[in-house]
């Protein structure tokens, strides 16, 4: 019964089916039934009241986030973060313990597509039907408010939401005659705009909550209203101009109830009365200390994050400790950087002050103790998550960090710090995360890193590791058992002088990479590691056994000659610089391989042992000087095949594995024919790039038996880079049966194309063919892109064609009927013949792109195809589109609109 209300219209029928699909009780469907919305009927310009079942039945938090979305426009690609950032600008999502904001907003944004309040369009993005639309835009009222007019424009009284977007037909210059005083939030969802006279946006609105604008005459009038808005919560500008406005007295002083403040700014001034900010940007030191006091952070206690840099400008450390970091509960993210800092360029009537010249004279008193400096800046130990310290330039670290009260730490990052050891950070309960970067000056890492008692175990909660320029470090040493005991990942970089990692094995070990450590030799075994990638280790001379290991790849390891056992190694890379007889162990010997690669300049044969890789799905293989791989054809399970690169090698009759089911060739040879490859019974993808002396393709590329039929799975085939290739011949009837796909692609010299058609080709694509005259017609071709083919007179009839692209076809004079055309591109240079034939012969067109510097009229033409719904014009600002069409279309760009 539910389903004969639906009347067959499938938007009812998909919306009331999303909202019973998970329905078991009765009582709910036969409230649906019964609803009184079935008897109302649609009038015109009205929502269908049917729909309105959908929002009935939504839980109020999601009702809430559906209305909201009547900020977008009609049509408008929904992204799924973008829509989570507006609605927890608009305060709509609230974390709990188990989510935090953006997951429930994921959450929301995935129930609206189950429920099919949002669908998918034809690129795959989430769109609103526009009934749908309709419906949020209905239920929002005045509340809710667009502009996006190009003509003189109210805000309605009752507006206390408003988006400021172009559409396709704004021609970006709008006059506001009113805004309502009633304005909680103006949000900016794209820049492309103008506004004559945006002040009357902030004359009377002194109940802004929300203002997010970038850019543009919108920004500028804010910046002079933007004391007065005492209720501001949320306050998002772009540039450092802004910043350098803001910079100036009693900007932003009175912003009390500020909480989040993002922008690009160097320095801003009173900020220290804003003591309800909980984001703000970063803050930027200067040596005259004109602009930001440290000490004005003292009273804003709410900060979650907070970023410092040019601390070495700290005058006194009386200042450090009057910012009160240990009494901020809140704070979660702390970034500390002792760098020296430089103003940007729109700072520069700010540059000079009465101090600055006396900035040397000073300069003895501001360089003190970056060590007592960093010790009074000891933030507060239960709520912080993340700390980063850089370029911090004193011998010892300050007594708080890696202390156990802060039990909530996550992640640390050290980075330029000047010390010659490592601060003592294993008592730390829940760091997961540590990177440290440029200590330059350790060379030992020894049991003091994990803890300065002997007997406690250090880093029981770490899982990643990572170091990075540690130029000096030689040996890490004094790991003991029980230590790292969940540690999955442990990276270093450029540590050129290490010689020896702990022997204590890290037992939930996963993942090493060892990146420049030209010095190191061997390292321990490991029963846990599954993934090992090693660079530029050129003293490296052997690998212990690892029975976990699932993933190699040596990159540049000449030395490399020892290998112990791998009995689950599946993926294996070898690159460039390394032991022929290395090769030969890892490849012969490991019956689990499924993925090889093999980069190498030098080797010249590959002796495949017969039945020796049973399980190899994937085989790439660029080699330049590669003459011989054997036993190929023993190669069971290939499905990939990827040759690149190798010029001489002589695979004659290149006979592959019969499974092979992707095949790309690039350089792959110097041979005057293509390699007999359609006898492959499985083979679904052919890519062959760049092999530049064949001229000719014939029968032999399908078989070399005149009576075989080849290609027999092939639905995907591209050439491209055949620069002499003059002619493709010799197709017969039933080869390449399922081929729907073909690519052609600098293929200069090409003049014609295999004359018996293709039964299942739907897409072809011609680029770079400047010799092509014509080519066959096809019963089945669905989309054709054509480019850069100078010399094509003529299109056949191509029944099924629904999507036609040209771009550069001058020559272009006739063309067969394309009776399924909807989707129609035209790139200059072009016949304007050619536009009004194909526009008037093609009444069903539903898409029209034009792109063209010399077209000047064609609307009257377009004006007689009622199917029409989204036009674009480009590069041609004479071309005027009238009223009478542009009501007609559902999405109208121009080169206006650009």
């Amino acid at each position: 019964m539910v389903a004969e209300k639906c009347k067959g219209l499938p938007l009812v029928i998909k919306t009331v089916g999303s909202i019973l699909r998970f329905e078991t009780n009765e009582i709910k469907w036969r409230d649906v039934l019964q609803s009184e919305l079935w008897g109302l009927e649609q009038t015109q310009n009205e929502v269908l009241p049917v729909l309105e079942l959908s929002y009935k039945h939504m839980p109020i938090y999601l009702k809430q986030c559906f209305v909201a979305l009547s900020l977008y426009p009609k049509y408008y690609y929904l992204d799924e973060n973008m829509v989570v950032w507006l609605w927890k600008l608009l305060g709509l999502l609230q974390g709990d313990e188990i989510y935090n904001r953006d997951e429930i907003g994921k959450l929301y944004f995935n129930e609206l597509v189950q429920r099919s309040m949002l669908q998918s369009s034809i690129h795959g993005q989430k769109v609103m039907h526009d009934l749908v639309h309709d419906l949020a835009c209905f239920l929002a009222g005045e509340e809710f408010f667009r502009l996006e007019d190009d003509k003189q424009t109210e805000v309605p009284r009752g507006a206390r939401y408003m988006s400021i977007m172009p559409i396709a037909l704004c021609k970006k210059r709008i006059q506001i005659s009113n805004a309502s005083q009633s304005l909680r939030a103006i949000i900016m969802i794209q820049d492309n705009i103008d506004i004559v006279n945006p002040e009357v946006l902030f004359l009377h609105c002194k109940k802004l909550r929300i203002i997010y604008v970038v850019q543009g005459s919108v920004q500028k009038a804010l910046l002079d209203f933007i004391g007065g808005m005492k209720l501001l919560r949320h306050l998002t500008l772009s540039g450092y101009e802004c910043a350098a406005h803001l910079s100036r007295p009693n900007s932003m002083s009175q912003l009390f109830n500020l909480q989040t403040l993002n922008m690009q700014a160097y320095t801003l001034l009173k900020i220290g009365r804003l003591v309800n900010l909980q984001t703000l940007p970063e803050i930027h030191l200067m040596k005259c200390g004109c602009f930001v006091d440290i000490r004005e952070l003292r009273n804003m206690n709410k900060i979650r994050k907070l970023c410092i840099r040019g601390l070495c400008n700290v005058p006194s450390i009386t200042h450090a400790d009057e910012a009160h970091l240990q009494s901020k509960r809140n704070l979660e993210v702390l970034e500390l950087d002792f760098d020296e800092l430089f103003l940007h360029k729109a700072f520069d009537g700010l540059r000079s002050c009465e101090h600055t010249e006396h900035g040397d004279a000073n300069e003895a008193a501001v360089t003190l103790s970056r060590g007592q400096l960093l010790e009074k800046l000891r933030p507060h130990c239960q709520g912080l998550k993340v700390l980063r310290i850089q370029n911090f330039n004193h011998g010892n670290y300050p007594s708080w960090l890696g202390s156990a009260s802060f039990s909530k730490l996550t992640e640390l990052k050290l980075q330029a710090c000047q010390s010659r050891y490592l601060p003592t950070l294993g008592e730390l309960p829940s760091l997961k995360s540590l990177d440290i970067r440029q200590m330059e000056c350790v060379e030992h890492i020894s049991h003091e890193f994990c803890s300065l008692d002997p007997r406690f175990k250090g880093f029981q909660a770490l899982r990643d590791l990572s170091f990075d320029g540690m130029n000096r470090l030689s040996e890490w040493s004094g790991v003991e058992d029980g230590e790292f005991p969940r540690l999955e990942t442990l990276s270093f970089w450029n540590a050129i002088e290490l010689k020896s990692l702990p022997l204590v094995p890290l037992s939930c070990l996963c993942n090493l990479r060892l990146y420049g450590c030209k010095n190191l030799v061997t390292f321990p075994a490991s029963a846990t590691m599954q993934e090992l990638n090693i660079s530029t280790c050129e003293k490296l001379k052997e690998l212990p056994a690892l029975p976990s290991l699932r993933s190699l790849q040596l990159f540049h390891c000449p030395s490399l000659f020892a290998l112990g056992h791998f009995p689950w190694l599946t993926s294996l890379g070898l690159y460039y610089t390394f032991h022929e007889d290395i090769l030969c162990k890892l490849v012969n010997s490991y019956l689990t391989l499924e993925d090889l690669t093999i980069w190498s300049d030098t080797i010249k044969s590959i002796a495949l042992e017969p039945l020796g890789l049973p399980s190899l799905r994937k085989l790439e293989l660029r080699c330049p000087n590669l003459h011989y791989c054997g036993a190929l054809t023993s190669l069971s399970s290939l499905k990939i095949l990827n040759i690149t690169g190798t010029e001489n090698t002589k695979f004659e009759p290149w006979k592959l594995p019969q499974l092979v089911g992707q095949c790309f060739l690039f350089q792959a040879c110097q041979s005057q024919h293509l390699p007999t490859l359609g006898e492959l019974p499985s083979l679904k993808s052919v890519d062959i790039r760049q092999m530049e002396y064949v001229e000719h393709i014939g029968h032999e590329f399908c078989s070399l038996d005149p009576r075989f039929k080849g290609f027999q799975a092939l639905r995907d085939l591209r050439l491209d880079g055949l620069n002499r290739l003059l002619e493709w011949s010799g197709v017969e009837d039933g080869e390449f049966p399922r081929l729907e796909t073909l690519l052609f692609w600098d293929a200069f010299e090409l003049r014609s194309l295999p004359l018996v058609p293709f039964l299942s080709l739907c897409k072809f694509t011609l680029i770079d063919c400047s010799n092509l005259v014509t080519f066959p017609a096809s019963d089945t071709l669905k989309v054709l892109n054509i480019s850069i083919c100078e010399k094509l007179k003529e299109l056949p009839s191509l029944p099924s064609l629904q999507s036609l692209h040209l771009f550069n076809c001058p020559s272009l004079v006739t063309f067969g009927h394309f009776p399924s055309l909807t989707i129609l591109y035209l790139d200059d240079p072009f016949k304007q013949e050619i536009l009004h034939r194909l526009v008037n012969s093609h009444l069903r067109m539903e898409e029209l792109t034009i792109s063209s510097n010399t077209l000047k009229s064609c609307c009257d033409t377009l004006a007689s195809i009622s199917s029409l719904k989204k036009l674009n014009i480009s590069a041609s600002p004479l071309l005027h589109v009238p009223n009478s069409l542009r009501s007609q279309l559902e999405e109208l760009y121009t080169a206006e609109s650009f």
